[in-house]
């Protein structure tokens, strides 16, 4: 609905008519452009409250479809580092993966929802994964576990502060 969209953009400051990324599921279609609103109406879609609205407009911005179009089934991951991470409850411990955290799964959710809405992802003629593959309702999203790790933070590691919140796409 109108209201629950306009509760998710309380989630960030940015314009609701800003251009926050580009995205396409083939290499074959131009990307489409979409607006922070559009963003938040899939976040919505998901189940996702404003606090997820930051990590989800980053993945956004990133242009990456969460499932590329391939006659082979691919998926992606997305890993959360910096305080966002602590501040949205995501996990990045025990069952990281599983639909145990909601952070992490409407994130992961939200992710799949812009790929096939703001990506354009049609079986058969932009999307060719000959099976597809569970793992695209979620996609691998999931906090980076900095606390317990033996190395620098992934982000640290790439020239981001420790302070920093990210987001990365593999």
């Amino acid at each position: 609905t109108e209201e629950r969209v306009a509760h998710m953009l309380m989630g960030t400051a940015a314009d609701p008519d800003e251009i926050v990324g580009r995205m396409t599921v083939t290499v074959h279609e131009e990307s489409l452009e979409y607006t922070v609103e559009k963003v938040a109406v899939n976040a919505v879609m998901a189940g996702a409250g404003p606090q997820h609205l930051p990590v989800i407009l980053a993945l956004a911005a990133g242009g990456e479809a969460s499932m590329p179009s391939s006659t082979t089934s691919f998926a992606r991951m997305a890993v959360v580092n910096g305080p966002i991470r602590n501040e949205i409850g995501m996990n990045s411990g025990l069952g990281a993966l599983s639909p145990f955290n909601h952070a992490n799964t409407v994130i992961g959710r939200a992710w799949t929802l812009m790929s096939l809405n703001l990506g354009d992802a049609r079986p058969g003629e932009t999307f060719m994964g000959s099976t597809g593959n569970n793992v695209n309702y979620n996609n691998m999203t999931f906090a980076e576990n900095e606390e317990r790790s033996v190395w620098e933070p992934f982000h640290v590691r790439r020239g981001f502060k420790r302070e920093d919140s990210t987001v990365s796409i593999f």
